[in-house]
């Protein structure tokens, strides 16, 4: 069942070109993920007080990464950095997974496009120098 700003953030999410596929949960929360072939695949977890934590995944990552003193420390800088994203790594069975995350509150439809043209903005700085620091990892 859809919340009411739930249903608000799904129909701008369509109205900007995102598939919107929803994800089956057993906790009170709804979860979507909007897919985009342009712009990368984001989850949204809506919990019924207001609050919706918006997801970015990256895969693919050599597993020894996480943990890796360096990458934390670019970690720990790209937080820094981020206005509103928080990064972290997390290892996988066949792989690691670079995660950025932030929180919304709500929804207002220039604060939303605001929050998604921000997360964009760091993700695109940060991702590029992240996946170069890994890449001989």
């Amino acid at each position: 069942m859809s919340s009411a700003h739930g249903k608000k953030i799904r129909e701008h999410l369509g109205f900007l070109g995102y598939e919107i596929e929803d994800i089956e949960t057993e906790d009170q929360s709804e979860w979507f993920v909007a897919n985009s072939d342009q712009k990368g695949n984001i989850v949204f977890k809506v919990v019924p007080s207001g609050f919706t934590l918006i997801t970015i995944r990256w895969n693919g990552f050599k597993k020894k990464i996480v943990g890796d003193k360096n990458v934390l420390s670019l970690l720990n800088r790209l937080n820094r950095e981020s206005f509103i994203s928080k990064w972290t790594t997390r290892e996988n069975e066949a792989d690691a997974t670079l995660i950025i995350e932030t929180v919304y509150e709500g929804y207002d439809k220039t604060i939303f496009v605001t929050v998604l043209e921000q997360i964009e903005e760091e993700m695109g700085k940060g991702l590029q120098e992240f996946q170069r620091y890994t890449k001989n990892k």
